[in-house]
């Protein structure tokens, strides 16, 4: 019998945003049995990398606490997450690097490391039936849809964006999951909430067996 995992111990008690003339301040605090802890992730940046970091942490937090999306930081509070990832949150928002170190996430499709890590995605094409969804990795989801909205007569729709970091690995097991229902490349023809029930589940696996 494998031992239980034990509950989250840290509880969002306070979640503001601090807007300035450069972006916005995703700013924290959050209660560790007892301790208070304060995290600032930069959700919105005129700099490129910072704006980068910030959204990656977002996502992941977001990720995290099985959300999809905040309509405003309040939503945040009282949800709770476990240290470890209060902690990679906050060392994907502020790396201990110096700022000529910092290098933006870059997608590398030739990496066949599933260490590799990256964003898990599922994106929807909306008004389609029957309904179809895109299962794959990037650096950065939301370029990526951008990118894919130039060529679609449909709307697309960031679904999910969970870090991992054994992204291919989770990718090709739900490619592999739902090879049956695959219609051309990453595209399946699978409702979304299907296609996200099954990466968050392979995430929690894969990361339990590490």
């Amino acid at each position: 019998m494998q031992p239980l995992e034990r509950p989250p111990s840290i509880e969002i008690m306070e979640a503001n945003v601090i807007e300035d003339q450069t972006g916005s301040t995703l700013v924290m605090c959050a209660d560790d049995e007892g301790q208070i802890l304060r995290m600032e992730v930069r959700v919105l940046d005129n700099d490129y990398q910072r704006n980068l970091r910030g959204q990656s942490a977002l996502h992941y937090l977001l990720g995290e606490l099985g959300m999809m999306h905040i309509d405003r930081p309040e939503d945040l509070v009282s949800k709770r997450l476990h240290r470890w990832a209060w902690e990679k949150v906050a060392s994907i928002a502020t790396p201990k690097t110096t700022p000529a170190d910092v290098q933006p996430i870059q997608i590398s499709p030739r990496s066949d490391k599933p260490s590799d890590g990256r964003f898990v995605y599922v994106i929807s094409c909306e008004g389609s039936d029957p309904p179809l969804c895109k299962i794959g990795i990037a650096g950065s989801p939301e370029k990526r849809v951008r990118q894919l909205s130039t060529s679609s007569p449909h709307h697309l729709r960031l679904e999910m964006a969970r870090y991992s970091d054994r992204a291919r690995a989770v990718e090709a097991a739900a490619h592999s999951h739902f090879s049956h229902a695959r219609r051309n490349g990453e595209w399946f023809e699978v409702c979304a909430t299907e296609a996200i029930s099954f990466v968050n589940c392979e995430i929690t696996q894969m990361r339990k067996a590490a």
